[in-house]
C-alpha cells in the first residue's frame, strides 16, 4: 500500500487529491511502524511471519496483592502469539538444539572428571554449573551470536521479546513473563 501511495504521489493531480494522497502515506507509515513486528518478521526484517512458526509465550501482571490475614497475590494471564518467519524460526531451533547439546557434553565431560577423583557429587553440580557457563557465557556469544548475526537474525530471548511491538507497552504497563508469587 505504501508502494501505491508513493507512486499515486507522483501523478499529476489536484491539490485537494495530492493532500489526501499525502495523509494515507503519512497514515501509513505510521502504521507500519506501530506494526513492523507483525507485518514483517521482526527477527529478520524481511520476511512475512508465517502463522505455524510464532512463538507462543504466556505473560502475566499483577492485579491485587494481600498480605494479611495471608500472603496471596492474584494476576492476569494472557497468551500471546510472537510472530516469526520460517527461516527464523529455523535459526532459533538449530541455536536451541546446539546450546542444549553444548550444555550436556560439558556436564557430562566435568561429572566424568569428578568422577574419576572420587568427587562425584562436586562433579554432579559442577557439571551442572560448567554446562550454564559454557552455553551462556560462552558458546552463545561465540558461537551462536555471530552465526545469528551473519544471517541478520535477533534471538529470541526473552530480553529481546520485551522489545516486540506486541509486547512493548504491555511490559511498560507491569506484565512479565514470570509468574507472580506470594
Amino acid at each position: 500500500a505504501l508502494a501505491l501511495i508513493r507512486l499515486a504521489t507522483r501523478i499529476n493531480v489536484p491539490d485537494e487529491i495530492m493532500k489526501q494522497f499525502k495523509h494515507d502515506n503519512n497514515e501509513l507509515e505510521e502504521l507500519e511502524k506501530n506494526y513492523r513486528g507483525v507485518l514483517i518478521c521482526y527477527f529478520c526484517d524481511s520476511n512475512k511471519p508465517s502463522e505455524v512458526a510464532g512463538i507462543v509465550k504466556t505473560i502475566y501482571k499483577e492485579t491485587k496483592r494481600t498480605y494479611f490475614p495471608r500472603r496471596r497475590v492474584q494476576y492476569a494471564t494472557s497468551v500471546v502469539t510472537i510472530p516469526r518467519c520460517n527461516s527464523c524460526k529455523q535459526v532459533h531451533d538449530e541455536s536451541s538444539n546446539k546450546k542444549m547439546t553444548s550444555f550436556w557434553v560439558t556436564a557430562i565431560a566435568v561429572f566424568l572428571i569428578g568422577l574419576a577423583t572420587g568427587h562425584w557429587i562436586s562433579g554432579i553440580i559442577a557439571g551442572i554449573v560448567g554446562g550454564f557457563i559454557v552455553v551462556s557465557a560462552i558458546y552463545d556469544s561465540t558461537v551462536e551470536a555471530p552465526k545469528r548475526r551473519e544471517k541478520g537474525v535477533k534471538n529470541d530471548s526473552t530480553t529481546n521479546l520485551k522489545n516486540h511491538p506486541l509486547l512493548r507497552e504491555r511490559f511498560k504497563d507491569g506484565w512479565s513473563f514470570s509468574e507472580p508469587t506470594a
